[in-house]
This record gives structure tokens, C-alpha cells and sequence, in this order.
């Protein structure tokens, strides 16, 4: 409708010559292209020829009125589409103005107008009209598509009605678009019932981005059933908003139908080869994959070839994008050097369509064969534009390539057959035969073309054979029985089956004729072996399982006559003893189709029974199936074997019973039997024993070689006793075994090796625990000895140092401090005293001291220790110290306590001479009774963990088993060299706290100290003190002591502290003196070695006399091993000897408060 110049253009109807005469100028300038006319009978006339896109015209012409003119070019089909302006120089009623825009006016305007104005609705008009014609083009298009495309198409719109059915709908379907346009749910209504559930679920579901496609089946209006392919897809606009939803069906019958022919074919070919080759299941899943989703392409061109649209099908067939298609047009997407292009090219201009054959290129190069339907049609402005709809048919081509290789295989297969192959049509016309039948019949294949099958038989069988085709044509039958004539007049015995196909795509009978002339011959062998076999052989029919046959042998073996035999089952002469089975081998037949090695008892007839082993398999002899049986007597076998089954099971049980590992090792090394103890004692499962695990990964690496030659040797006949292993279990710990094992000897043939396993590490362990039991009564008896006889001497040696001492003092006391005397006694009192340092040394080496227990805060105590060696022993060059977080409260003699971790220091002062770190900390820790039966010296509770760990030279093990042996010392002899006393002294005094210590060395390394005190609760014990007299005049003390300086010495202090002392020198003598005057005596103190009654009966004696007697023991001896329970908790306090002036001063007052907080 735009000018040639592509100027729009606008006819002007008026009789206004100086108004219309402006205006088509100010048009004009505007670009537009102008004609006038005066009258409206003209304006109609130029219309036609025109076909502007816009009329102005006047409402008042000479020949009509502007209504008219309006109204006839609205009416006028080929006209309506022009927009018209009425223009009116009249004011007229609101009612004309409508009157113009009801019969089809676009617009109303009035004169004059300004020119701005009128420019302005022109253009606003032309937009429209621009905006229409553009709609109306694509209209075209996509009618122009859906109605040559080979789919039927449709559109439906947001609200569920349809907007566009394409004409293919009726010919797929049978129904005319206005039904659909009337029906919408139509569509549902046509689908197969069994597929409806499927199409439903289609049209709910499909997505609102992505096309989706189903495949159902559709009932037409004539009745037929077809396949059709639907894609469904929602459209929106450039905006996003929703337009509805754009559906496309596929009649896809006749691929469904080619499906079904492929299929027909391959069970045709399945029935003659047992397995198809991979080759053509490819070829069937592409032939099925083309015909289940290839869609058409559809392109617009141009009749210059250039092509303005595409759909994605095009793409995807090309392999090319929609720009790369119109870019590339009509010439460079099709085969130029294709003859069959020109010509269609030249139908299509001649008729306005046409289909056919073309190649297209595809991106890479290659060519697509298509089969295209084209058609031309015009755009409303008269522009010529083609739609090209194209199929890409290389799929086709490769199926029907395969189809014909398919046939060209089985043709080859046929020749390759031994049987004879025929394939007749239904006329009885040989069309094909394989070489086979040439050959053994004797014709050559020109001759069999011209024949009919029937013509192959006997003709004295001619009647009988037509009969047998007509049955087989009429599915009765599907085999013949009659033998072939040869071309020599030789009959060929056969076996035929025959079943329907197709041949070139025509109907017929596919015959395979089985040559019986070799069968014959075997039955024949088959009859002699049978009947001289000595075994028992029978012959049943299938499925009646009725006995045709029996040979010589199975008579004599079960005693019936052969006339009782033949015509009855084996159940029914009785020969199951369990009629079960009967059954069993009916079922066997039936999923295995024979039996092999089934274990039998079957009865004779005078009701004997038989062990029977049988064998079994289907026969066919004349198409008749039977069942051939054979059976073996092993009746006395099945005795030994079941005495032999036996003797193993009474082992098997033996062997399961044992609580060792009892095993068996075949000739390869391997497992053939293992019991529970074994899986339970090396942590394999029974499956890994019986695979390919031998006893050699189950020991030590360097027992490997010597277990190996012990197996190889009794495999080889020789003799092995027991011999010890460290074993290694699946989880890789070791330990002590002894293993014993004979060989396996069965028909003087060594088969393997039986033996058992024993686990010896508790015995082991009991050895060594009896090995440190011993050791340490061994220690403790030698303890206990030098103990006694250190006890006796340092008795002695604390009363003559006790006198020595104590007169040294007496005298010290009249002379004047600082004179030579006053000095010289001082050096007696210091050298006393160093000797009674050494006898306590002696008596804590030997349990002998006494402790004096307080509550010891065992944290505080050592950061005080801790204090003490960092600045006396330089060597430890750094101390590391790791103490409890919670409070560790221990009774103890904090002397004691600390003489210990002293002489710990000392030691490892002494191994780190270089220097080296200390490292001291404390845990709580609760011994239970594994870690004490362990340690003999502990018992079970909860202790105070001391830990003194050097980083010095370390110690052997031989230097470490006698770290703790009294006067043994590792250091140089000479001036440096120790008492040996040190670590036999801590131990003592760790001893006497109820505790123990361990030692842990490396050479190297270092060592590590631990020491174990029983915990308290730290709240249990306080020290309370009460206030009381030091001093009590007029009391009474009984001194009960048979050394007369220490008596003198004693008597002699106390005297001057105010006391009345009573000296006895005689136990007995105390004991008169206690009975006549206890009720006087404040405090008894007691030696606890007298003459004639020790100090403890005399205590005993005492407290029979007094119960409330008030005893100091005044001794050398540790009186924790003197005594007896009920005395110790009798005496009020403990004072070791030697002692001075004022230690005894306060003993004395210590008891003497005591009996006054108890009184």
C-alpha cells in the first residue's frame, strides 16, 4: 500500500479548492505523498486505483455526503483497511459526529484546524495503520505456516477459547476447525481412552519456558485410531504478559506403523537366530529415536532466496542459529549442484507449490537429504514470499539402508545353514531357497524359481501336503511331517517348521526342513548302546513321563518284567520311596530341562531299596520329545560315604568344643577348616580363612620361614612336635603361641595338615608376674632381715648416743656459753646428732622409723621444694612444674616427705652432671585392682601422683631392676661414691606412708620418678590445738628404761622441769610400782627393749591395771611393728632416741595436754 518511492500516501476528497490546496501542500512537506479529488464519486474511483493509506474528505461534496463516501469504502472488502478523517467546516450536533465515527470514519475533525493539529492526528493514524499492517504480516505468517505445515496447529487463548485451528486438524483428525473453535476440550475428547490419563497430565503440566511434547493416540471422526506427537507451549509478549498457549500435533501413525513392521521383521529373524547382532539393535533404536522426535523445519524466503525467518527445527537440523540461517539464505543452505533442485524450484513457480526431495548443507559441511513441501503467497502489499517446510530424512535413509543390510544378512545367514530354508508365497511359489537345498536335493536354483513347494514332496503325497499349506496359511499348524523327493526320485527324510513373514514386502511362509538322514543313522547307535549299556537306562514320554523304554539292565536291577514296566510312570510301579520326588524331578525338567547328579532312594519291587545317583536330559526323535534317564548303584558307596561323614562330623563337634584353635591346611597352604576359637583368637571371619589366607601372615615375620619349613616338612611325611610362635592377630597385636599339628593322611596320600593353636599368654603372663613376685619377696625377705638385724643395732647405738648427747647437755648447761668446754661439748652434741641422722637413715632403709603424720598440702609442699633445690643444685639448669588444679591433701611426715624428694633431686642432679630440665608434677589418679595385682605393694584408692621426670643419661635395665637394693650405687668409687642407701631410704619412707614408687628409664633419655600417697579429703584433719599448762607441777612420772644413763639423763631433765620422777630399771619392777601407785602417776614412759618382759607386755600388763594409763615410748626401735593392735591406740605419743633436753621437754608436755583434753 506505500507509493513506489515508499512515500505513504493520502487522497484528499473536497470541492474546497483553496483549503484542500493547503493542506496537500503542508502534506507535502511533511513527506507525504497527496492526490485531490473534488467530488466523492471520483474519490471513490481513485481509491480503487490508489489505495492510499488515508482518505481526508469533507463532509459536504457536490455528487454525495462524506457518510456515504465513508460508509461504501468500509463496505468495500478490497478498501476497508484505509483509514479515513472526516473534515467539517460546519459546526454540527454531538450526534453527526458520532454518526461519521459508527459507519467506520477513523477520525472527526473540524475546519479550520491549526496545522500542527492535523499533522499530528495524520501521523498518529499512519502509526496505526503502520502498527495493523505489521500485525496482519505476521498474521500471515503464521497462518501462512500452520496452514502448509504438515502439523496441525492451534492456538488458545488466556481464557481457555481458541484463537486459531490450522486446516491439517481436519485432516488428521476428521474434524473441521469451527468444531475445535466451538469445542475447546475437543481435542481431550479424541484422545484414546487408555491414553487420556497421559494427555491430561500433558496439558496440566506442561511448562511455562520450555516446549513439551507427548505422544498419545487419538480416535478420528471416521473411527481410526492414530499416533499423533503433541507439543505444547505457553507464549508470552515482548513484555512478558501472557498470550496463551501455541500447540502443534504430528500425525505419527506411520511411524508408529514402520515401528511396528521393524518389529515384525526382527521376530521373523528371532525365531531362525538365537541372538541378534549389536549391529542392528544400534540400527533400530536410531530408526525408532527418528520416528519418535524429529519435528519439521520451516524457513520463510524471499524469491531472491534470502530468508527472513526460521524455526529452532531448522536450526537444529542445519546446526546453524536463526542469524546464521538469514545470513547465509536459500543458495548456501541448499545443495546447488542437486538436479532435483531447478526443477522443483520451477513447479512451485508454476503452480504456487510442490513437494519433494532435495539435499541441504548442514553446518559442517555434510548433506542433510529432506523431503520439502513448498508454497508461495503474497503480503497485502503484493511482496511474493514462500514458505519452505522441510524433513530431515537422513534417519530414513540409514533405516532402510539397515532394513536392506538386515535382509542381505539374513539372506547370508539362510546360505550359511545346514538346514534346508525355503520361503514360498502364499500361492506356494518358491521365492527364496538356500544353498542347502540345491545341494541336497539336487536342483539348481534356476530350476526352484519356476517351482512350487508342493512340487518338492512325493507326488504320491501331493494331496496330504496341499492339505498341511492350507492349515499352515490358516494358522492350525506350523509343522509338516513328509519327507522331500530329491531330483533323483530319493526321498529325504525331514523335519519342517513353518511360520508367516514378509519377503520384499510381500506376505509368506518361512519353512526350515530339518534333515533327518543323520538321526536316523544316531538312533540307530543310540538303540545298541542303550541296550548293552550295564547301567539302568529308561525312557519316558513328555509330559506324561509314561516309560516307552527300558534296557536289560534296569530290569534286572529293579526286578519287573518288561511288560510291567512299559506304559506306566515310575510312581506308578512304586520306585519312589519319597514320591516327592516325583515331583522334584517334573519341576527340575521343567526350569532346567534335565538332571544331573540327583541323589535317589528308589524301591525295588521285592521292596528293597537302592541308593541311586541319576542323570537325566530331554531327547527329540521325530519331533516327539522324551526324557532319557540313567542310573548308577550307589548303595554301598553311600554306606562309606555316610561312616566317613560321620567321623568328620564327630571331629567337626570335637574340634568346636576345644578351646583352642583347631585348623586344617590343605596341600597349598591354604584353609580348608577353621573352628569358632580361631575366628575368635585372630579376628578373621570364616569367609576370609576360607579364601586364600594361609597360616603364615598369622605369625611373626621372623617365625614366617621356620613355620613354613615346619608345613613343608609334614606335608613331606616328616615328623614336627609343638614348637612356640609369637602369632600376629588381623588387627596387627602379637602374642605367644604354641602350635601342634600331624599331617592329614587319607589312601596312604598326605592331603594336608591338622593341628591346633594354643594361646600361651596367660601363661606367659603368670610366669612373669611369678617372676616379679618372687623378685620382690626376694627383695622384701632381705628387707626384713637387714631390717631386723639394722633395728637391733640402731637400738644400741640410739641409747649410748642418747647418753652421750644427753650428759653432753647436762654439762653444757653449767659451763659458760662460748668457753672452750661449752665448745668443745657442742662438738660432741653435733657429731651424736650426725650419728643419730645416720641410724634414722638406717631404720627409714629399713621400715624402722616412726613418722610423725600431719595434714600435708602436698601443692604448697612442693612449690616449697621447688624453691629449695632451684638455688642448692645448679646442674638442673631448668624446672618445669605441672601441679594439680585441685587441692591433693595426704597424712605424712612432711620431714620424711621431704627427705624424699631430695634424694630424687640428688639423683637426677646427678645424671644431668651437663645440665638439663626437671620436670615435677602432680595428677589425682584412682588405682583399681588390675594396676595392683601389677604392682604388689599398692592397693586399690584413690592417690596423690608425684612425678619427677629428668632429662638425664637414663638407666639400663639391669641398673634399673636394682635401683631400690639397699648399698647398691652406680656412682665412681673414691671420695664421690654414694652409701647406695638414697633410693632404698625413699622407698622406705614412701612405704611407711602406705604409698609406692615406680621408676621408668631410657638410656639417653632420661628417667621418670612416680610416687603414689593416699589421698584425704582435705577437710578431714585439722590441727586443732587446745591451750593447757606447760607445766604441771607435782606430777608424777614413772620412767621405765634398763639403760642407766639414759634413765639417769631422762630423770635428771624432768626433775628440773618440776616433775616427780620414779626411775625403774626392771619391767616387772614397773609393773609393781604402776599397780600400787597408777592412780598417782600423770605418765608412764616406756622402752620398749627391756630385760625380762619387753616394754609391750608390760604396756599389756599396765593397761589391765589401768586402762586409762597415760604411756610415752621412749625408743630406738619404730614401735609401728611392736605394737599390738589395741596398745597403739593406748599410748599417747612416741619419742625416738637419741633426743635432746627439749624434745623430751615436749613430748612430755604434748601427751600431758592430751590427757588433759581427754579428761
Amino acid at each position: 500500500m506505500f507509493s513506489g518511492n515508499g512515500k505513504i500516501r493520502i487522497l484528499m476528497i473536497g470541492d474546497n479548492d483553496g483549503v484542500s490546496d493547503v493542506t496537500c501542500q503542508l502534506l507535502q512537506e511533511k513527506g507525504f505523498e497527496t492526490r485531490r479529488v473534488s467530488s466523492g464519486t471520483d474519490g471513490l474511483q481513485l481509491a480503487r486505483e490508489l489505495r492510499p493509506e488515508l482518505i481526508l474528505m469533507d463532509v459536504v461534496l457536490p455528487d454525495m455526503t462524506g457518510y456515504e463516501v465513508c460508509s461504501l469504502v468500509k463496505n468495500d472488502p478490497n478498501l476497508k483497511d484505509i483509514y479515513i478523517i472526516l473534515v467539517s467546516s460546519l459546526i454540527i450536533d454531538s450526534d453527526s459526529q458520532a454518526t461519521g465515527l459508527e459507519i467506520g470514519a477513523d477520525d472527526y475533525i473540524f475546519s479550520p484546524i491549526p496545522d500542527r493539529e492535523l499533522l499530528a492526528r495524520v501521523e498518529a493514524l499512519i502509526r496505526l495503520k503502520r502498527a495493523e499492517m505489521a500485525l496482519k504480516e505476521s498474521e500471515i505468517k503464521f497462518k501462512t505456516i500452520a496452514d502448509y505445515a504438515n502439523a496441525w496447529e492451534y492456538w488458545l487463548r488466556p481464557d481457555g477459547a481458541l484463537e486459531y485451528v490450522s486446516p491439517a486438524c481436519e485432516r488428521i483428525s476428521g474434524y473441521s476447525r469451527e468444531n475445535f473453535i466451538e469445542n475447546p476440550e475437543l481435542l481431550l475428547e479424541l484422545v484414546f481412552e487408555e491414553d487420556r490419563e497421559v494427555a491430561q497430565k500433558h496439558l496440566e503440566d506442561s511448562s511455562d519456558k520450555n516446549a513439551d511434547q507427548a505422544e498419545f493416540r487419538i480416535v478420528t471422526k471416521d473411527g481410526e485410531t492414530l499416533w499423533v506427537q503433541h507439543v505444547y507451549q505457553h507464549v508470552c509478549g515482548p513484555g512478558g504478559e501472557y498470550l496463551g498457549k501455541r500447540g502443534s500435533i504430528r500425525d505419527i501413525s506411520s511411524q508408529k506403523l514402520a515401528e511396528e513392521k521393524l518389529i515384525k521383521q526382527q521376530e521373523n529373524l528371532e525365531r531362525i537366530v538365537e541372538q541378534r547382532t549389536q549391529e542392528l539393535q544400534n540400527s533400530e533404536e536410531m530408526f525408532r529415536s527418528l520416528f519418535e522426535n524429529t519435528l519439521d523445519g520451516i524457513m520463510f524466503t524471499a524469491p531472491d532466496g534470502s530468508i527472513f525467518m526460521s524455526n529452532p527445527s531448522a536450526c537444529r537440523i542445519l546446526g546453524l542459529s536463526q542469524e546464521e540461517i538469514s545470513r547465509l539464505g536459500r543458495d548456501k543452505l541448499v545443495d546447488q549442484t542437486d538436479g532435483r533442485l531447478g526443477p522443483l524450484l520451477e513447479i512451485r513457480r508454476s503452480t504456487g507449490r510442490v513437494r519433494g526431495e532435495v539435499n541441504y548443507i548442514h553446518k559442517d559441511g555434510h548433506l542433510i537429504p529432506a523431503e520439502v513441501t513448498s508454497s508461495i503467497f503474497y503480503y497485502s502489499d503484493g511482496s511474493e514470499k514462500a514458505v519452505v517446510a522441510f524433513r530431515d530424512m537422513t534417519e530414513r535413509r540409514k533405516m532402510e539402508s539397515a532394513l536392506r543390510e538386515t535382509r542381505d544378512n539374513l539372506v547370508t545367514f539362510f546360505e550359511t545353514l545346514d538346514d534346508l530354508v525355503l520361503v514360498a508365497s502364499f500361492e506356494k511359489e518358491i521365492i527364496f531357497s538356500n544353498l542347502a537345498v540345491s545341494v541336497k536335493l539336487g536342483y539348481d536354483p534356476s530350476e526352484l524359481e519356476s517351482m512350487t513347494i508342493l512340487e518338492l514332496h512325493p507326488p504320491t503325497q501331493k494331496e496330504e501336503a496341499e492339505r498341511i499349506f492350507a492349515e499352515i496359511l490358516e494358522g492350525k499348524r506350523k509343522d509338516c511331517p513328509l519327507p522331500l523327493q530329491k531330483k533323483n526320485g530319493d526321498y529325504l527324510p525331514t523335519e519342517t517348521r513353518a511360520w508367516f513373514g514378509k519377503w520384499s514386502g510381500k506376505d509368506c511362509v518361512f519353512a526350515v526342513c530339518k534333515d533327518l538322514s543323520n538321526e536316523q543313522e544316531a538312533l540307530q547307535k543310540f538303540d545298541r548302546l542303550f541296550s548293552l549299556n550295564p547301567a539302568p537306562m529308561v525312557v519316558s514320554s513328555m509330559p506324561e513321563r509314561k516309560i516307552t523304554d527300558v534296557n536289560d539292565a534296569f530290569v534286572s536291577a529293579f526286578g519287573f518284567s518288561r511288560e510291567e514296566i512299559i506304559g506306566r510312570t515310575g510312581k506308578d510301579l512304586g520306585l519312589f520311596v519319597d514320591e516327592e520326588d516325583h515331583h522334584l524331578i517334573s519341576q527340575m525338567l521343567l526350569e532346567e530341562g534335565g538332571i544331573k547328579n540327583l541323589e535317589l532312594q528308589l524301591k525295588r519291587k521285592d521292596g528293597s531299596i537302592i541308593d541311586g545317583l541319576v542323570w537325566g536330559e530331554m531327547i527329540e526323535s521325530q519331533s516327539k520329545k522324551s526324557f532319557l534317564a540313567v542310573m548308577m548303584d550307589v548303595t554301598e558307596q553311600k554306606k562309606t560315604e555316610g561312616a566317613i561323614k560321620e567321623s568328620e562330623r564327630r571331629f567337626r563337634d570335637m574340634a568346636e568344643l576345644l578351646p583352642q584353635a583347631a585348623f586344617e591346611i590343605g596341600a597349598d597352604f591354604k584353609f580348608t577348616f577353621m573352628n569358632t576359637a580361631g575366628i575368635n583368637l585372630f579376628g578373621y571371619t570364616m569367609e576370609e580363612f576360607m579364601g586364600d589366607l594361609t597360616p603364615l601372615p598369622l605369625v611373626a615375620d621372623e617365625d614366617r620361614e621356620r613355620l613354613a619349613q615346619t608345613i613343608s616338612a609334614q606335608l613331606n611325611g616328616g615328623s614336627v612336635e609343638g614348637a612356640p610362635y609369637r602369632a600376629i592377630k588381623k588387627d596387627g597385636s602379637e602374642f605367644p603361641v604354641l602350635i601342634y599339628s600331624a599331617p592329614i593322611v587319607k589312601d596312604g596320600v598326605i592331603e594336608g595338615i591338622r593341628g591346633i593353636v594354643v594361646d600361651i599368654s596367660r601363661i606367659k603372663e603368670a610366669e612373669e608376674q611369678r617372676d616379679r613376685l618372687r623378685e620382690q619377696l626376694y627383695w622384701s625377705q632381705k628387707m626384713e632381715a637387714l631390717g631386723t638385724l639394722v633395728a637391733g643395732m640402731a637400738h644400741d647405738f640410739n641409747n649410748m648416743l642418747q647418753a652421750i648427747i644427753g650428759y653432753a647437755e647436762l654439762l653444757q648447761a653449767e659451763d659458760q656459753a662460748g668457753s672452750p668446754g661449752y665448745i668443745r661439748l657442742q662438738n660432741i652434741i653435733d657429731t651424736g646428732q650426725s650419728g643419730a641422722e645416720l641410724v634414722r637413715k638406717l631404720l627409714a632403709f629399713s621400715q624402722q622409723t616412726r613418722v610423725s603424720p600431719t595434714r600435708i598440702d602436698l601443692n604448697d609442699h612442693i612449690e616449697q621444694f621447688v624453691s629449695l633445690i632451684s638455688r642448692t643444685m645448679p646442674s638442673i639448669t631448668d624446672i618445669e612444674l605441672d601441679l594439680a588444679k585441685e587441692p591433693l591433701a595426704v597424712i605424712g611426715d612432711q620431714g620424711a616427705i621431704n627427705q624424699a624428694l631430695i634424694n630424687l633431686a640428688i639423683n637426677a642432679a646427678e645424671a644431668m652432671k651437663d645440665g638439663g630440665s626437671l620436670h615435677i608434677s602432680t595428677r589425682r589418679v584412682r588405682l583399681d585392682e588390675e594396676y595392683c595385682g601389677r604392682h604388689i605393694e599398692a592397693k586399690p584408692g584413690l592417690y596423690a601422683v608425684i612425678s619427677v621426670r629428668d632429662t638425664g643419661a637414663g638407666m639400663s635395665e639391669e641398673v634399673l631392676k636394682r635401683i631400690f637394693d639397699p648399698f647398691f650405687s652406680t656412682k665412681e668409687r673414691g671420695n664421690a661414691r654414694g652409701t647406695g642407701l638414697g633410693l632404698s631410704v625413699v622407698r622406705g619412707i614412701i612405704q611407711q606412708h602406705g604409698g609406692h614408687i615406680t621408676c621408668e628409664s631410657e638410656l639417653e633419655k632420661g628417667t621418670e620418678f612416680k610416687v603414689c600417697l593416699p589421698l584425704i579429703d582435705a577437710d578431714l584433719i585439722e590441727n586443732k590445738q587446745t591451750s593447757a599448762s606447760s607445766k604441771s607441777m607435782g606430777q608424777t612420772i614413772l620412767i621405765v628404761e634398763d639403760n642407766r644413763f639414759v634413765a639417769d639423763f631422762a630423770e635428771t631433765v624432768l626433775s628440773s622441769a618440776g616433775y616427780s620422777v620414779i626411775v625403774s630399771y626392771s619391767s616387772l619392777e614397773a609393773i609393781e610400782i604402776f599397780r600400787n601407785r597408777y592412780h598417782e602417776l600423770s605418765l608412764v614412759i616406756m622402752d620398749l627393749v627391756m630385760p625380762e618382759m619387753s616394754g609391750k607386755d608390760c604396756i599389756k600388763a599396765m593397761l589391765e591395771i589401768d586402762p586409762k594409763v597415760n604411756v610415752l615410748v621412749f625408743s630406738g626401735y619404730n614401735p609401728e611393728d611392736l605394737l599390738a593392735e589395741g596398745i597403739r591406740s593406748q599410748t599417747a605419743g612416741y619419742l625416738s632416741k637419741p633426743c635432746n633436753q627439749q624434745s623430751l621437754l615436749e613430748a612430755v608436755d604434748r601427751v600431758m595436754k592430751k590427757k588433759v583434753l581427754h579428761s
